[in-house]
């Protein structure tokens, strides 16, 4: 009796410490964590691989109660997920006009309660990090649908901004800059194709201040940004001039080999991927002007010319085959 209590003493303490640790191994047959089972009706971890049940009572952490039209509101308990748009997460407290005390009836808890309210409100926004972070998220609010960013990019930029406001970085500087310089950062280290020139238009700053702040956070927060690849303005550059999907596909395959062949390294990335739309038209018969794709791709007449040249002197082989390709495919 007394081993069988020590027994299952020392299995409660085991499980216990296993649910304050991340498992990846099966404590008693060492299987690997593919092999785990997850119970969320009984609330277990089990082991497929020896039947172990390894944890038990287990958190939900998924949504406590489906909400599907707003008569359902009042049912769900928990508090909205965890949020990187607020500077604390989201995990506040909020002191509302709902409580039981401020509709109690009675006069004096009433105004107690009305002033406790108008004081938090008042707290939360007397801080000046508070108050800069709030005017940081309007703007980038009213950026997001001119540059469409997808939210992962927006929430890059909040996490960025909010590390170099919570470490005093900001100070003395403007905010507009500062944030624009994050959305350039999380374009780049998410391979958006949004140049420096047209994240400056969206925010209304000038293209050397946008340069300047975002080598500044780079610096600061210590993140190596990768060049553009050449290959993520292509897409853009079609759509705007209504090419063929052909015409984009080839492009993009030029490109690589271009990579392939160092003949991209130290180029602007807009401009080789003009200077590749435009072979790629050549090659298929596609008419098409060196002006037109250098203002649509943001370069100049001469880049695009340059880049092409040297494309296709170091693409030569290739060319050639393709276009005998082609000439016997048409026989």
């Amino acid at each position: 009796m007394v081993n069988d209590y020590l027994m299952r003493e020392k299995s409660e303490k085991t499980k216990k410490k296993l649910v304050m640790e991340e498992i990846t191994k099966c404590p008693y047959c060492g299987a690997d964590s593919k092999y785990f089972f997850t119970d969320s009706r009984e609330g277990k971890i089990i082991c497929t691989k020896c039947g172990t049940i390894i944890s038990e009572r287990i958190i939900d952490r998924g949504p406590e109660y489906r909400v599907f039209d707003s008569e359902d509101v009042g049912k769900v308990r928990a508090g909205p997920p965890i949020s990187p748009r607020a500077l604390d997460l989201g995990v506040n407290t909020i002191i509302t006009a709902t409580g039981a005390e401020y509709s109690a009836g009675k006069v004096r808890d009433t105004i107690l309660y009305h002033r406790l309210k108008k004081m938090d409100s008042r707290t939360k926004m007397h801080n000046s990090q508070r108050r800069n972070f709030v005017k940081a998220t309007r703007v980038l609010d009213k950026v997001t649908p001119i540059l469409n960013l997808p939210g992962y990019v927006k929430n890059e930029a909040i996490k960025i901004y909010k590390y170099v406001l919570q470490n005093d970085l900001v100070k003395g500087r403007s905010v507009v800059p500062m944030i624009a310089g994050a959305v350039y950062i999380a374009c780049r280290r998410h391979q958006i194709p949004h140049p420096l020139r047209q994240i400056a238009q969206a925010f209304n700053i000038k293209e050397k201040e946008l340069g300047k702040s975002s080598r500044l956070l780079m610096k600061k927060v210590g993140i190596k940004v990768l060049p553009a690849d050449p290959v993520s303005y292509v897409p853009q550059l079609c759509a705007k001039l209504g090419l063929p999907p052909k015409i984009q596909t080839l492009a993009m395959q030029i490109i690589e080999e271009a990579k392939k062949r160092n003949l991209a390294i130290g180029k602007d990335p807009k401009g080789t991927s003009a200077a590749a739309v435009y072979l790629a038209c050549r090659l298929l018969k596609e008419r098409q002007t060196q002006r037109k794709l250098a203002e649509s791709a943001g370069v100049t007449e001469v880049t695009v010319r340059n880049r092409y040249k040297n494309m296709r002197k170091g693409l030569m082989d290739l060319i050639n085959k393709y276009e005998k390709k082609n000439k016997t495919g048409e026989t």
